[in-house]
């Protein structure tokens, strides 16, 4: 009954971060570490550095263990990645169908209003342009 409880709450506590992050999206937005003014032979060094200096201080065991733990902090990294993908996509496919919706209410709108507008209204409302008459000038020719 009390690891049921100790879960339970370990489940609110999860629950919570998990709202505490998706609320913080405009702030991750706003904040960045820089990573992108790294270039490609920065990453190489970076981690060629770091799996040299894992590799004298870690034992056999520890390194499998952490490798494991690397691996599926990566698979979930790529999921959660591809959920935000999948999400944004969903959201502008949402939108787009309601800017349609709304461009075919202003059809119909328009079409109405057309419909009820007299010709001899809107022949009024219609700027007519002047046509230049241009008179031919003879020319005599000499002799």
């Amino acid at each position: 009954m009390d690891n049921k409880s100790n879960e339970h709450e370990k489940n609110k506590q999860s629950k919570n971060l998990i709202d505490k992050s998706s609320k913080s999206k405009s702030n991750k937005e706003n904040q960045s570490l820089g990573l992108d003014r790294f270039s490609y032979a920065d990453f190489v060094l970076l981690s060629s550095t770091l799996a040299y200096a894992i590799v004298e201080e870690l034992n056999e065991a520890d390194l499998s263990l952490l490798i494991s733990f690397i691996n599926m902090l990566n698979g979930d990294l790529v999921m959660l990645r591809t959920q935000e993908a999948i999400r944004s996509a969903r959201e502008a496919e949402l939108s787009q169908l309601q800017e349609e919706e709304v461009l075919e209410e202003t059809d119909t709108l328009s079409d109405t209003i057309g419909e009820t507008i007299d010709d001899t209204v809107i022949s009024d409302l219609i700027r007519k342009t002047k046509n230049k008459k241009y008179k031919k000038k003879k020319i005599k020719r000499r002799k």
